[in-house]
């Protein structure tokens, strides 16, 4: 069997993050086996990363205590290569991100 690939979704409304990880799941359905966690805090997404990495990174950008833009800072400082994907509905937190170099926003 193929290794499964693995998404990580951070949102501090894990109803949202669930409706996210529906959203992905319908759309990779068939294509290929893919794993998918939902987290609510960056600590808890970066421990699990330490343990075993991920693909691509859904970020909130607007999470308490710690940020989407912090997280994708500590993944970058890890040496990741995971693909991030900021997720906000405020447009002008878009322009901060570049910085990240995200490869999408939603």
């Amino acid at each position: 069997m193929d290794r499964a690939l693995s998404i990580y979704i951070c949102d501090d409304d894990l109803y949202f993050a669930e409706k996210i990880k529906q959203y992905v799941k319908s759309i990779m359905c068939g294509m290929c086996n893919v794993k998918i966690c939902t987290f609510d805090n960056g600590d808890d997404l970066l421990h699990e990363y330490e343990k075993s990495s991920s693909d691509a990174v859904f970020l909130d950008i607007d999470i308490p205590d710690m940020n989407g833009f912090q997280i994708a800072e500590a993944l970058q400082k890890n040496n990741s290569n995971a693909i991030i994907v900021f997720i906000t509905s405020y447009e002008d937190k878009v322009y901060q991100s570049w910085t990240y170099q995200p490869f999408w926003f939603v």
